[in-house]
Parts: C-alpha cells; sequence; structure tokens
C-alpha cells in the first residue's frame, strides 16, 4: 500500500551531473510531504508539469510505500465516516441501568504533514521499511505494531482541558480553540529503535489530508477502487460516478477479476485544473489546527489520560469534535467544487460516532445490563470492551470482605453491649442506698442520671465506633430503672 507522494530537492545543473545522478539513484535521499499550495506553485501547464528534470526548480516525485504488513504498523481502519446509525444509539439507550452514553470519534486513516517534517526522523524507515521485500531485524521484539497517525476526537470539557494544560505551555493554552477545532495536542510514542522525532513543535500547523480520491494522478488509488479494494465508504460510489462522467479527470480502463490478471490504463485529457485538483487530491489540507503540546508517552501520560486516550498510535492527536465535524464538511466541499455536483444519496456525508462510552447507575448491578449491552453489540458484529468485568470481579471481592469481616465485627459489638448492660445493671443494683440517699437531701433523679453518665462517657471513650451505641444503652438503662426507689 502507498501513502501519498512525496518529494526532495535536486540541485540545480546538469542532469547528467554525477551528484544529480547519485541523488536520484539514491535510496537514502530525505524525503518529506509537500505542502498542496508549494506544489501547485511549481506545477507548469500541460503533462510536462509531472517532468521535474524540465523544470527550473527540480524536485523529484516518488511514492513513500507503507508496508502494513510489517510488525511494527498497523494500517489504518477508522474513519470518520463509518460508524453508529441513529437507530443503533436509540435502540441502545432504551436499555435498562444505563446513566448515561458520551459519544466520541476516533481516526486512523487520515494522513498528516507539517513543516520540516522528515520522514527519516520520524523512524519510517523502521516502522515500516519502503521495500515490500526488506525483511529487518529490531532490537526491538515485542513492541508491538500501532498506526502511523490517529486522532482521537471527545466532546471537550473544562476537566479534560485542565488535565492538558499541565502539559501545555501558557502561552498555548486556549480552551476555546480546542472547543472549536482550531487547537489539538499531539502524543508522540518512541519508534522500534527507541528514538523520537523532534521535527513537530508546539506552536506548528498540524495539517489534515484529504480523504484520497480516485482522481488523476492519484493512479495507484483509482486502480485500488478498481479493483475492489475500498477503503473509504464513498469510494466506489465517487468511481462509478464520474469514471468517463467529462466532469472531472478521470477516465480509465479496467479490465479484470480479483483472482485473475488485469489490465488498468488510465488517461488525462491534459486539463491543467483538473490536474491541479487531482494533485489537491493527494496534498491538499482539509483541516489545518495549531498543535499545542506535544507530549511524550509515558506511563504517568497513560494515568492522566485512562478513560480518555484508549489507544496511542506513533503520532496520535487529541481534538474535539468541532475538528471532526469541520474535516467531513470539507472534504464535502472539495467533493462539490472539483465536481460541480452536490454529494448526494450514495456520497452523502455526515460526520459518524464510532466510539462510545457507557456510564451505569446503580441499578444496573441487579439488571445484568452490561451483559445485555454485550450481547446488543455481538447481535450488531461491533466490537466492544468493557472495564465492568473488572468492576464486578472487585464488588465481589468487596462483598465477600464485607461478609467476611462485617460479621465479625458486628459480633463483636454485640457482645459488648450485652457485657456493658451487665455491667450496669450490677452497677445500679450496688448503688441503690446511694442513690436513694442522694435523693433524700434534695437531689433530684435527673441529676444523678447525669452523674452516671458522665462515668458512662468516661468508660466508653476507648472506642470512638461503639462510644454512641453504649451510650444510648446506659441512658436507656439509667432511665428506665427508678434509681431512687
Amino acid at each position: 500500500m502507498k501513502r501519498g507522494m512525496l518529494f526532495c530537492p535536486i540541485p540545480d545543473g546538469e542532469y547528467y551531473s554525477e551528484e544529480r545522478n547519485a541523488l536520484l539513484s539514491s535510496e537514502k535521499r530525505n524525503r518529506y510531504n509537500i505542502s498542496f499550495s508549494e506544489l501547485k506553485s511549481k506545477l507548469t501547464k500541460g503533462s510536462e508539469s509531472l517532468d521535474a528534470n524540465n523544470h527550473q526548480d527540480l524536485i523529484d516525485f516518488n511514492m513513500l510505500h507503507v508496508n502494513y504488513s510489517n510488525k511494527y504498523c498497523k494500517g489504518g481502519n477508522t474513519n470518520l465516516l463509518t460508524g453508529f446509525s441513529e437507530e443503533f444509539l436509540t435502540e441502545l439507550e432504551k436499555i435498562g441501568g444505563i446513566k448515561s452514553v458520551d459519544y466520541s470519534a476516533y481516526e486512523s486513516e487520515r494522513t498528516w504533514f507539517w513543516d520540516n517534517q522528515d520522514f527519516h526522523k520520524m523512524g519510517m524507515d523502521t516502522i515500516s521499511p519502503d521495500d515490500y521485500n526488506v525483511t529487518r531485524q529490531s532490537p526491538v521484539t515485542d513492541y508491538g505494531y500501532r498506526y502511523i497517525y490517529s486522532t482521537e476526537y471527545v466532546n471537550p470539557t473544562r476537566e479534560l482541558y485542565n488535565k492538558l494544560e499541565k502539559y501545555i505551555d501558557k502561552e498555548y493554552r486556549n480552551y476555546d480553540d480546542f472547543v472549536n477545532g482550531k487547537q489539538v495536542v499531539v502524543f508522540l510514542r518512541d519508534t522500534p529503535d527507541g528514538t523520537y522525532d523532534d521535527t513537530l513543535q508546539a506552536g506548528d500547523t498540524l495539517n489534515y489530508n484529504y480523504y484520497p480520491l480516485s482522481v488523476w494522478p492519484n493512479k495507484w488509488f483509482t486502480w485500488d477502487v478498481a479493483y475492489g479494494r475500498y477503503t473509504y465508504p464513498f469510494d466506489r460510489a465517487f468511481y462509478d460516478t464520474y469514471n468517463n462522467s467529462g466532469k472531472i479527470n478521470l477516465y480509465s480502463e479496467f479490465n479484470g477479476t480479483l483472482k485473475g490478471s488485469a489490465t488498468f490504463n488510465m488517461h488525462s485529457e491534459e486539463d491543467s485544473e483538473n490536474l491541479i485538483n487531482g494533485y489537491e487530491s493527494i496534498f491538499g489540507t482539509c483541516v489545518s489546527p495549531q498543535v499545542a503540546a506535544v507530549i511524550k508517552v509515558t506511563d504517568d501520560v497513560k494515568e492522566d489520560f485512562n478513560g480518555i486516550m484508549p489507544d496511542y498510535g506513533y503520532y496520535t492527536a487529541l481534538a474535539g469534535m468541532s475538528l471532526a465535524q469541520q474535516a467531513v464538511d470539507n472534504q464535502r466541499s472539495f467533493m462539490e467544487r472539483i465536481t460541480g455536483d452536490k454529494m448526494t444519496g450514495n456520497l452523502e456525508f455526515g460526520l459518524k460516532y464510532n466510539q462510545l462510552n457507557i456510564n451505569y447507575d446503580l441499578s444496573s448491578t441487579f439488571s445484568a445490563t452490561n451483559n445485555k449491552v454485550a450481547v446488543y453489540f455481538d447481535n450488531n458484529e461491533l466490537s466492544y470492551s468493557s472495564n465492568v468485568d473488572e468492576k464486578n470481579i472487585y464488588r465481589t471481592q468487596l462483598i465477600n470482605n464485607i461478609l467476611q469481616y462485617g460479621i465479625t465485627i458486628a459480633a463483636v459489638i454485640v457482645i459488648q453491649l450485652l457485657i456493658m448492660a451487665i455491667i450496669v445493671r450490677n452497677r445500679i443494683e450496688r448503688r441503690k442506698e446511694s442513690y436513694k440517699l442522694l435523693h433524700g437531701i434534695g437531689m433530684r433523679q435527673g441529676t444523678i442520671v447525669k452523674m452516671c453518665m458522665i462515668e458512662a462517657v468516661r468508660e466508653s471513650v476507648w472506642c470512638i465506633f461503639t462510644m454512641p451505641l453504649i451510650l444510648i444503652l446506659e441512658l436507656l438503662m439509667y432511665m428506665r430503672k427508678n434509681l431512687v426507689e
């Protein structure tokens, strides 16, 4: 699979000079993304615009091969256009025991670029070798594979941003920008060889590319769509609608089957505007928020954002849902601009939630809500993960502890109260004559009870937990007994 075109600058001079020849043939040359605005300024009219060797400001175009079969590179499989249906969410909220449902979105198929981006410093050589046939021994054998780019879109709250501010310098702290999709925070994982990329910094602009379109010169993507390898929900509908339509520069011929041989030809009408549209679909900026902070992922970071960031790719952005909505709207506007049509029917665009967090109420303990939710997801062929099972284990352990220690404590308290009742009864009988004498010289019974209770407080203070029960018990006994008769 290929992920976008790249370029590297080639020095001026004769094409066949030794230095230029070496750079053009070298596999070690520095490669980085080119923005559409920069590319557009270099393009000339007609098909000769692609011939870098004839251009005054020479650039060498080549494709970056991303080998998703490599154990360190996980192919993107999530976009903003596929997710839960309204019917699914409505029925989910009807399940008893659910207190609330928080919705969010996750994306792993969109590529990014920024100024000074360098694929060597990003570790692309080790994350995914450029050559499909390359085999490489890595010193890290248990690293696991990850997405290259991913974004977690959340409904922003002040509580969440307070956690982020711990990592954001004061000059870039702006809660409103985060809410409005103008700001993101990027998390970096180390590469398989243990290094970090230093080309992305706080204050940089993070440019999100469009989802690819089957428009020339994006021939590799058109081939995949024609061959039945779909990535986005609009792929096939867009290809079927506009191939040979004359509305955009898409004219392809495909003859083949998934299991047999195939021939594929793609033609250009050499229209400068359509050519530029084609390159914009590859290199164009869909949304461009500012990076408020670049955070290295550590165990402390994972703890701070536990429950917020379910997964970390090599490059993972945390953004508000507003940015996701802007990206979907801008993709639709771009497609409508280059086609001249409204995106309706099979090409209709809409942001979909593809993640949710369910909060249960107390009744869920007795109504098996977690089991019902799991069955509901399974019936709809959706993956589902829950921490309720872990909580159930803790709750069971807590109940067992309460039963084991609680009954013992209760028995101790009851025994202590019985002992104190016997002591108080014997004390009353032993001091009967003294109480009568005090009453005979004018002391009221209430005053005598108060004297007894002062003694009770002194005796019960040794155990603050049982003190209230002992005092109530003794007060009732002194009040019910007639101390002066």
